[in-house]
């Protein structure tokens, strides 16, 4: 076989798992602690998809910066380590791409923490079609996005974006029409924010456990049936 001439990374984006600072919006339901271990499950199982993913590098964009051993011990071993930096998440995102480049990789997937229950087949699609186009977007139900994956820097497609809004979507295709870039769409997934999105997600765990599949998501299945 010829070697891939177009190395791909994948890299998580995630918070340590800190109470007080993590999924603050699930307050209104359950205590700052349980909405915590919570989340550290969705980083855990994020971190099971990123591992499954067929690339040549994943990384753990990890935040606050003092966070870095914390984080290395609960990636483990497989992964490199970048602390974010910028005043928003655009800004993060742009750094993290503009150092994946410069590393020399030419397929490169940003995903999030939010989306324990994501098909790794979504990853590896995203990594497959940046062979051929310039943007990959998986869109969440939310109006934002769980995915974006880019073949060569594009910061001004997170330049002006209304963050942790219904409009994040919406305005990144409205960039990706004006600067000509094509684009491959991933299938719609869900992210998990609010108190409703739990209830569904733990539905969903439920109905993919009575069909016989006990793998995804295996730590949040642990909190939440």
């Amino acid at each position: 076989m010829m070697p891939d001439r177009h190395p791909s990374a994948v890299i998580l984006f995630a918070k340590a798992p800190a109470v007080g600072r993590v999924k603050t919006r699930l307050a209104v339901r359950m205590a700052a602690k349980e909405a915590t271990r919570l989340y550290e499950a969705f980083l855990r199982d994020s971190l099971a998809i990123v591992r499954a993913a067929k690339c040549d590098l994943r990384v753990l964009a990890y935040t606050p910066p003092e966070a870095e051993a914390e984080m290395k011990q609960m990636a483990s071993k497989g992964f490199w380590f970048h602390e974010q930096a910028g005043r928003d998440l655009g800004e993060r995102m742009v750094d993290a791409f503009k150092t994946a480049f410069e590393e020399g990789f030419r397929r490169v997937v940003i995903l999030g923490a939010d989306s324990p229950t994501l098909p790794v087949r979504y990853v590896n699609q995203a990594l497959r079609a940046l062979k051929r186009v310039d943007v990959v977007l998986g869109p969440a139900l939310d109006g934002g996005y769980y995915l974006v994956g880019l073949a060569k820097p594009r910061p001004e497609l997170f330049r002006g974006v209304a963050w942790s809004t219904p409009k994040v979507l919406s305005q990144t295709i409205r960039r990706i029409k004006r600067t000509g870039l094509s684009l491959h769409l991933l299938p719609p997934w869900y992210d998990v924010d609010a108190p409703d999105q739990v209830e569904f997600l733990a539905s969903h765990l439920a109905a993919l456990h009575a069909a016989g599949d006990r793998r995804t998501a295996q730590h949040t299945a642990k909190l939440l049936l």
